[in-house]
């Protein structure tokens, strides 16, 4: 479960992430959150310019899955 403080950093992240956002959120490198992607456990969509997003939905999702593990 994850812990209110969890939440409560989630809660203030932006609606639209980048990659290099979440790596940074993880403490990972950006290649991890890639292959996240790509091995869709982390959804996230491309943009007009080619770049990966992550929702912040999205990835209150995968913190939430990944905490009851």
């Amino acid at each position: 479960m994850l812990s209110q403080k969890a939440i409560e950093t989630l809660a203030v992240l932006p609606t639209i992430l980048t990659t290099k956002d979440v790596a940074a959120f993880y403490s990972v490198h950006v290649m991890t959150v890639y292959r996240l992607i790509y091995h869709q456990q982390l959804s996230a969509y491309k943009d007009e310019a080619g770049e990966w997003n992550i929702l912040r939905e999205d990835l209150i999702k995968y913190a939430k899955k990944r905490s009851n593990l």
